[in-house]
C-alpha cells in the first residue's frame, strides 16, 4: 500500500501520521502511530478522510495488513440487504491476545439514560463472559471467563459536547487510575459517553472503535457513544424490530469486545486485508443470545474452525437423564473428561419422555412430558437452573418428545407425539410460546422420535413406527413436507436419535433395536445411506440421544437399565467403541444429549 501521509497534531507535542486504504470488504483503513480503529461506515468515509484532514484517494489500494481500520455502518435502513461475510482465515501476526480479559465501564458525565442503556450495557457486559457465543475467541488463544466485567464508575466530570479521541483517551487513563487497573495487558476501558455527547462522525461514520492509549500502550480502551443517538446506522431495530430499541448497543459493544480480546494491540489476530473477528462478519445474521441475565442482540463471531461466522461454539456434551420423576445433568468436557451425574430437580409425576437442545449462547433448554402434561427448564451457560416450569397440555398422553435449536431464528422447536399424532410448537426469543398445532398423524403408533434444526433453520424429525422409520421437514418458512417412509429396520424399533453435522451439512440418525445400534446419513440433497449396524450393547437399549459437534464427530448415549455408555462417530467415519460412563441412581426412563 502506498499511503497518503499527513501529519496530524495530538495531545500537545505528540503527532500522529495517518494513511487510508481500502480492503478488501470495502472497508477504509486508518493507520496511525497510536494504533486507533473505528467502526465506521463506508459511505461516510469520505467524511472521515476530510474530518481527519485529508483527502481520500480515487481508487482502492492495496490491502493493508497491519494497524487500525474503518468499517462500515449498518443501513439506516432494518430491511436493507446485510453487509456481506468477509471469507478467509485470520492469522496471528505475532502479537498478544488478552488471555483473562476484564472490562471496566466509565459511564462519562452521564446526566441522563433516556433509553436506559446503563443497566442493559452492565446486563450484557455482566453475563455475556462464559457463553458459547463469546467462546469463538478461545480458539485463538484467548479466554472469554465469566465474570468479564470487573467495574463501572459514574464519572461526574464534564464531558465535551463533542470529545476527541484524545479526551477518550485521557478519560480511559483516568478511569484506570480510578480502578487502579495498572497497565495489564488483560485491561479494557470501555468511555461510554452519554446521550448527546459523541465523538465527530459517529452515526454517520462509526459506531464505535477500540485501541491503545497512547500514554500507557498496554491499556486497550473503547470509544462507545450512546447507541441509541445513531438510531438504525448503528443497529436499533436491527433485530427485535419495535423491541429493539437497545440492540445496537450488544451488537457495537460485542464486536468491539470480542476484537480487543483477541487483537488488543492491532498485531495479532486478523485476516490478510486487517479483518478483525467482527470486521468479518460484522451486520450479517444478527440474532439474540440468551444469558443469565437475559437475551441480547449480537453479530456471530468468525470461527476459524469451521471457516465461517458462529453465534456459537459447541465445546461441552450436556447429558440429562431422567430417573422415575427425578433429573439429573452431567456434562462431557472438550478433553473426555465427565462431571458428576447430578441430581437437579424433581418433577411432579413420573417423567414419561424428555429431550434438550443448547441455543445460541449456550444455555442447555430441556423439555419433560408427565401424562399430557409438557415441563420446560433451562440450565445457563454460567451453570445456573431456572425453575421446572409447566408449559401447557397436550390433547392426550405424550409417548414422545423431542427439542431442536433453531439459531437461524433464535427459536426451540418442540414436537410431540400423542399416539400416531404429531404436534409442534415453539418457544421464542422473548420466552413465549406459539400453541401446541397438530401437525400430521403417522400411519401407527409412534414409538420413538428425534428432531434436529440445520443450519437455515430447517427442522427435520424422525419418527419410528414399529419396524418403519418415516421423515419429514419443517422449512424455514413454516411450511412442511409430508411425513414419508424412510426405510425398515431389521427388527422392532426401541430408540432413535438424530443430530445435524453442520460441518458436513446432513444428518445423522442413530436407531436402536433391542441392544443393537444402527446409524444412518440423510445428506443435503435429500439422499439417505444404508442405515448400518454398528455395535451391540450389553443389554436392551431404552432411551439413547446424540449431538454433533462443530467439527461434525457424532457422540451418541445410550441407558440399558441403570447404566449410560458413551461413543463417537469421528468425522472420519470412524468409530469409538461404546463405553460404560457411569450409573445412575435408579432405571433410567429418557436421556438425551445436546453439544454447547
Amino acid at each position: 500500500m502506498i499511503p497518503l501521509p499527513r501529519v496530524y497534531p495530538l495531545l500537545g507535542n505528540r503527532f500522529l501520521t495517518y494513511g487510508i486504504c481500502l480492503n478488501q470488504g470495502g472497508e477504509w483503513m486508518l493507520s496511525s502511530s497510536f494504533r486507533r480503529r473505528a467502526l465506521i461506515g463506508l459511505t461516510g468515509a469520505v467524511a472521515v478522510a476530510t474530518m481527519i484532514g485529508f483527502a481520500a484517494p480515487s481508487a482502492m489500494a492495496a490491502p493493508h495488513q497491519s494497524g487500525p481500520h474503518v468499517l462500515r455502518t449498518r443501513t439506516t435502513t432494518h430491511t436493507a440487504a446485510p453487509q456481506a461475510v468477509i471469507p478467509g482465515a485470520m492469522t496471528n501476526h505475532g502479537g498478544p491476545v488478552q488471555t483473562a480479559p476484564r472490562v471496566f465501564v466509565d459511564f462519562w458525565g452521564w446526566t441522563s439514560d433516556p433509553s436506559g442503556e446503563q443497566a442493559y450495557l452492565n446486563r450484557f457486559l455482566g453475563s455475556v463472559g462464559g457463553t458459547s457465543w463469546l467462546a469463538t475467541v478461545n480458539q485463538y488463544g484467548s479466554a472469554a471467563p465469566a465474570n468479564l466485567l470487573a467495574g463501572t464508575w459514574s464519572d461526574p466530570a464534564a464531558v465535551p459536547a463533542s470529545p476527541s479521541d484524545a479526551q477518550i483517551q485521557a478519560e480511559a487513563l483516568s478511569a484506570a487510575s480510578h480502578f487502579g487497573t495498572g497497565n495489564s495487558l488483560n485491561v479494557q476501558i470501555v468511555v461510554a459517553t452519554p446521550t448527546g455527547h459523541s465523538t465527530p462522525g459517529f452515526g454517520t461514520q462509526f459506531c464505535a472503535y477500540h485501541g491503545v492509549v497512547a500514554a500507557d500502550p498496554n491499556v486497550t480502551y473503547t470509544d462507545l457513544p450512546y447507541m441509541t443517538d445513531a438510531g438504525g446506522s448503528c443497529g436499533e431495530g436491527s433485530v427485535n424490530g419495535g423491541n429493539g430499541l437497545l440492540d445496537g448497543v450488544s451488537i457495537v459493544e460485542g464486536h468491539e469486545l470480542a476484537e480487543t480480546i483477541t487483537d488488543p494491540l492491532l498485531n495479532a489476530w486478523f485476516d490478510a486485508s486487517g479483518n478483525e473477528i467482527g470486521d468479518k462478519c460484522a451486520w450479517t445474521n444478527l440474532a439474540n443470545i440468551g444469558t443469565s441475565a437475559g437475551t441480547f442482540a449480537v453479530q456471530p463471531l468468525w470461527s476459524n474452525a469451521i471457516n465461517g461466522c458462529a453465534l456459537s461454539t459447541s465445546t461441552n456434551l450436556n447429558v440429562v437423564g431422567t430417573v422415575g420423576a427425578t433429573i439429573y445433568h452431567e456434562q462431557r468436557h472438550a478433553d473426555g473428561s465427565w462431571t458428576t451425574l447430578n441430581f437437579q430437580s424433581n418433577a411432579p409425576g413420573a417423567i414419561t419422555a424428555s429431550s434438550s437442545a443448547i441455543d445460541g449462547a449456550g444455555n442447555l433448554q430441556v423439555v419433560v412430558a408427565i401424562g399430557t402434561s409438557i415441563y420446560h427448564e433451562i440450565r445457563f451457560a454460567d451453570g445456573s437452573w431456572t425453575t421446572l416450569n409447566f408449559q401447557t397440555n397436550a390433547p392426550a398422553a405424550v409417548n414422545t418428545i423431542s427439542a431442536a435449536f433453531d439459531r437461524a431464528n433464535n427459536l426451540l422447536d418442540v414436537v410431540v407425539t400423542t399416539g400416531a399424532s404429531i404436534y409442534h410448537e415453539q418457544r421464542l426469543a422473548s420466552g413465549a410460546w406459539t400453541t401446541l398445532t397438530l401437525q400430521t398423524t403417522a400411519p401407527g403408533t409412534i414409538t420413538a422420535s428425534s428432531s434436529a434444526a440445520d443450519s437455515l433453520g430447517n427442522l427435520q424429525a424422525v419418527f419410528a413406527v414399529g419396524t418403519s422409520i418415516y421423515h419429514e421437514i419443517r422449512f424455514n418458512n413454516g411450511s412442511w413436507t409430508t411425513l414419508n417412509f424412510q426405510t425398515n429396520a431389521p427388527a422392532a424399533i426401541n430408540t432413535i436419535s438424530a443430530a445435524f453435522d453442520r460441518a458436513n451439512n446432513l444428518l445423522d440418525v442413530v436407531v436402536t433395536t433391542g441392544a443393537s445400534i444402527y446409524h444412518e446419513q440423510r445428506f443435503a440433497g435429500g439422499a439417505w445411506t444404508t442405515l448400518n449396524f454398528q455395535t451391540t450393547a450389553p443389554g436392551a437399549v431404552h432411551a439413547s440421544g446424540s449431538a454433533t459437534d462443530d467439527a461434525g464427530n457424532l457422540q451418541v448415549v445410550t441407558a440399558i437399565g441403570t447404566s449410560i455408555y458413551h461413543e463417537i462417530r469421528f468425522n472420519d467415519g470412524s468409530w469409538s467403541t461404546l463405553n460404560f460412563q457411569t450409573n445412575a441412581p435408579g432405571a433410567i426412563n429418557a436421556i438425551s444429549g445436546a453439544i454447547g
